[in-house]
């Protein structure tokens, strides 16, 4: 995790952060001091009761370097180490398969299509999350 530390900077917005525990973030290229997207943990504030979910948006000069798949694991770090989570939610465009990919390689499963969103959703477990971990010998 110090890798990802080194290479993305997150700045999220305190008064948020303070009443949830998470916020999403704008990710800067360090090596640029270049603003390249945002993301992290959130409530959808027009489907709330999907749940703390996931989610980023690069601007695409930057997409595949890894970016997202950075942003991805950090916060599921932070969602189930720091706030304590029992799970976390994300939804991608079945047509957007590298976000398709970076969701199943962060350790999400895909649930089920969700018509009124026009995207699958996904979800990963706390217990199943430390599970790997554990398998993996990564730790918590």
């Amino acid at each position: 995790m110090d890798g990802q530390k080194s290479t993305l900077r997150a700045l999220c917005e305190p008064g948020i952060e303070s009443t949830l525990g998470f916020a999403p973030w704008t990710v800067i290229l360090r090596a640029e001091g270049r603003v390249i997207g945002w993301g992290g943990l959130s409530i959808d504030p027009f489907v709330p009761g999907l749940g703390v979910e996931v989610s980023y948006y690069f601007d695409s000069r930057d997409w595949g370097r890894g970016y997202a798949t950075e942003l991805v694991t950090v916060s599921i770090h932070y969602g189930f180490d720091t706030v304590r989570l029992p799970a976390i939610q994300a939804f991608a465009r079945p047509e957007n398969v590298a976000s398709v990919r970076v969701l199943e390689k962060c350790g999400l499963t895909f649930l089920r299509y969700e018509p009124e969103l026009e995207r699958n959703h996904y979800e990963i477990r706390c217990s199943s999350w430390t599970q790997s971990c554990r398998d993996s010998g990564a730790g918590t």
